[in-house]
């Protein structure tokens, strides 16, 4: 299931040092995106607090805490490390502090689709500032906000869902090419 994961936590453990940056290069931003959005955190408690997920990610899978098959993605798991240490933070009232405990358990899929979910929430955010008001306003109704098309349709003033759905897939189209 974790396959591609599986071979990172492998190469962790030879100490691949081009898998290990790559790893660390491809989930920073996301990684300070979702604590900072979450906790209210500056940019800056944000990286050292992901710096200080990544090495107890790296260090629990040198002494071996963290053993195949894993129970959910690396990205998950490092992304569990920084919540509980920011929670834990935040408990403590200590912005220095990020000492945590590793959690027991494995992370529950529904929290990697939750995190997920999060993610493409803020990538939509963005490119909606970039794209024109009808699109942003019937894409912030539809996946933001979450409504039903018969509410966007009443909000918008437009009484076929085939229209609706047409304009839906017309400004999909204008994102995609803003990628």
């Amino acid at each position: 299931m974790y396959s591609e994961d599986e071979k990172i936590l492998k190469a962790f453990k030879r100490e691949d040092q081009v898998i290990m940056k790559a790893f660390y290069d491809n989930h920073k931003e996301a990684f300070l995106s979702f604590i900072m959005g979450k906790f209210s955190m500056s940019a800056d408690h944000a990286a050292i607090l992901f710096q200080d997920s990544f090495t107890t990610l790296y260090l629990n899978i040198r002494k071996g805490s963290l053993e195949l098959p894993l129970k959910s993605s690396l990205r998950t798991y490092l992304f569990s490390l920084g919540k509980y240490k920011a929670l834990n933070n935040i408990r403590n009232q200590k912005n220095k502090s990020f000492v945590d405990e590793i959690p027991d358990e494995a992370v529950l899929p529904q929290v990697e689709r939750m995190l997920e979910i999060e993610e493409t929430k803020k990538k939509t955010k963005a490119l909606l500032e970039r794209i024109g008001e009808p699109c942003r306003k019937l894409l912030t109704y539809l996946f933001i906000e979450e409504k039903d098309y018969e509410e966007v349709g009443r909000l918008l003033g437009i009484e076929k869902s085939g229209t609706l759905r047409k304009r839906k897939f017309d400004c999909l189209k204008k994102m995609r090419a803003l990628l």
